[in-house]
This record gives structure tokens, C-alpha cells and sequence, in this order.
């Protein structure tokens, strides 16, 4: 049995492409001992190809299908499982995500149990389309079309367990449901699946642990909380992709002469909301309470950022590096001289 199955709708297509090769590279970080199945999910295109070059531990399952939209891949392959106790727990993420592979299992193992009906996702959303809301009425489900009534379901990611997929799949109308939703190539793919569970009564919980956001300087093999952050692609935040590439490296020198005085010391950092005990890490995070949470050398000035990478503060006025002068670029800062003195 597999620990997780991911199920990943993917394209050679456009921007995709270089998706599914940074999803390569990043998508699946410390696998470690943890049994992955990998799903990818191609529509009509022949990419063979994508079977190669993955982690150890990573088994690869490509599916077909006779249409390329993600919505058609992702529920004609749900409804159309023929084993839903392969893996102990089900992933439904996309090409432009992160994921720390042992740490997510881990966490979905201690907060939750795979033996149990659960539907994890990253965050609790509402919206309505009429390609879900269409088939619900024909079904028998128009009360939760109310406007009153809060149709909870998932937005960039969910993780559903053994249990839950199990029953699902059990219930005739939720598979007809889901295969119903799999023939409309329109919409979105964030809907269906709390559909399809709240018809056989589960419903979703959030967990602290997934976020729809870039945080990189939250995930957790950085020591952070997150085990699976989301929109981070070349197409998005190419800046993004680089950053998290160089702090998997630990390489935030820049070649800058400056680094081997800074790089795992202590500084008071000084910014718009007071003084702050801080540490520069090899791996770019700033450890301390502040509202940096990485930092890296560009040429040879230092720049702090915030947890998506976004530039907060940069340091370019020094003598020597026991005290940093620099400017804000939060914009109720404005004019704010941040500063750093290093600690002994």
C-alpha cells in the first residue's frame, strides 16, 4: 500500500511544460522512506517522457483521457477508480506546488486518521458555479443551492482519506455526481470533490499544515509549518522558483564579499515596528520574530524578504558589517531607515 497517492493534472502545452519540469525538480522534496504514487493526469497528449527523472520511492501512474481539460481529467479519473485502498491517503494538488513529501504524511498521519472519513484542504471557500450546481439540482440537491446555504469546498488543494474515498465510491449518486461533472469541460477543479463527499456526509476540515499560498519561508523542511505551499512557477513568480532553489542549495551569497561576515550570525534588527533579536541561517531564513523571513545578497547589498519572497528591506550602506544602514520598501514605511548591528 502506498503511503499518498498525488494526483496532478499536467501539459506539455505553453507555460505547462516548464511546470512539469520544475514539479521535477521541486514538487516532491524529502520523500525519504514515504511510499508515493504519482498520478499524472495527460488528456490526449503522448508524454512518455514525464515517466523519468522523479525521486526514489516515487511510482508513476499516467493516465489518458480523450479531453485535455483539467476538470475532465481530474474527475473522469476519480470516478473511474477501480481500487480506492491502494494508498492510505489521496492528494488532489496542482503542477505549481511544493510539497515536503515526508512531512505532509507525517502530518496527515498525527492530525488525522486514513481509517476514518476525512477532507483535508487548504483553506475554507464558497464560491458557487452553475456547472456544479446544475448537476446537484437534477440529483436531488437543490437545497444546498440556497443562497443562505454555505457550500464549503477547497481552493488550490485537498487531501481526502482512504476512508472517505472509499465511500465515496460506494455511494451511486456521488460517483454519478463526479461522472456527471467529469463530461462539463468548463469550470473549475475545486468544487467537486466536497461535493461529491458531502453528498455521502463528510465534510472538509483546514489544516495548518497546507497553505494555497507561495510561503517558502514556511515550509518545513526550512523548519517551518508547511508541508504544501501552492503558485510557484515560472509563469507566476519566476523570482520564486530561483529563491527556493538557491535556499535548497544554501547558497544566498551572491558571490558578494559580504556573506562570510553575515551568514549564521546574530544581528538586532531595527525596522518600523521596533528592535528584534535575529539570526541568519545558511539555508536564507531569518530566525527571530520579525517581518523578515529570508534573506540572501544580491551583488553586494543584503536584502531581507518576506515569507513569498517579496522584497521588504534592503541593506547597501555600510563600512564594515558590525552595523547596516538601509531603506523600506513597505509602503506605510516609507522613509523608514531600517538597521542591523551585529552581536558578538
Amino acid at each position: 500500500m502506498y503511503d499518498i497517492e498525488i494526483v496532478i493534472p499536467v501539459s506539455f502545452k505553453g507555460p505547462y511544460g516548464q511546470r512539469l519540469l520544475d514539479f521535477k525538480k521541486f514538487g516532491l522534496l524529502n520523500v525519504q522512506d514515504k511510499k508515493v504514487l504519482l498520478t499524472l493526469l495527460v488528456g490526449t497528449e503522448k508524454i512518455e517522457k514525464a515517466k523519468n527523472g522523479w525521486p526514489e520511492n516515487v511510482s508513476i501512474n499516467i493516465i489518458s483521457n480523450d479531453n485535455c481539460h483539467e476538470v475532465t481529467k481530474i474527475y473522469g479519473y476519480l470516478s473511474s477508480l477501480k481500487d480506492a485502498t491502494k494508498s492510505r491517503w489521496l492528494a488532489k494538488f496542482d503542477d505549481d506546488s511544493i510539497n515536503d513529501v515526508s512531512a505532509l504524511v507525517d502530518k496527515l498521519d498525527k492530525e488525522f486518521d486514513y481509517t476514518r472519513d476525512y477532507y483535508v484542504i487548504t483553506e475554507f471557500r464558497n464560491e458557487r458555479w452553475p456547472e456544479e450546481e446544475n448537476i446537484l439540482r437534477k440529483l436531488g440537491y437543490g437545497r444546498w443551492c440556497a443562497k443562505d446555504y454555505n457550500l464549503w469546498h477547497e481552493l488550490e488543494g485537498s487531501v481526502i482519506s482512504q476512508a472517505a474515498l472509499v465511500k465515496i465510491l460506494e455511494n451511486e449518486i456521488a460517483v454519478k455526481f463526479l461522472t456527471m461533472r467529469a463530461k462539463i469541460a468548463n469550470g473549475y477543479t475545486d468544487c467537486a470533490l466536497a461535493h461529491a463527499a458531502r453528498i455521502v456526509k463528510i465534510f472538509p476540515s483546514d489544516a495548518y499544515f497546507m497553505s494555497k499560498e507561495p510561503f517558502i519561508g514556511e515550509l518545513s523542511i526550512f523548519g517551518g509549518s508547511l508541508a504544501h505551499i501552492h503558485n510557484i512557477s515560472h509563469d507566476k513568480n519566476d523570482y520564486t522558483i530561483d529563491l527556493l532553489d538557491r535556499m535548497l542549495r544554501k547558497d544566498m551569497s551572491g558571490s558578494s564579499k559580504l556573506y562570510p561576515e553575515i551568514v549564521n550570525k546574530d544581528f538586532v534588527y531595527r525596522n518600523w515596528q521596533g528592535l528584534h533579536e535575529i539570526h541568519l541561517n545558511e539555508n536564507g531564513i531569518i530566525e527571530g520574530v520579525c517581518d523578515a523571513k529570508i534573506w540572501h545578497m544580491k551583488q553586494d547589498h543584503l536584502e531581507f524578504l518576506r515569507n513569498d519572497g517579496q522584497l521588504i528591506a534592503a541593506f547597501d550602506n555600510y563600512e564594515n558589517t558590525n552595523f547596516l544602514k538601509g531603506y523600506s520598501l513597505y509602503p506605510h514605511a516609507k522613509g523608514f531607515k531600517p538597521t542591523l548591528r551585529k552581536l558578538a
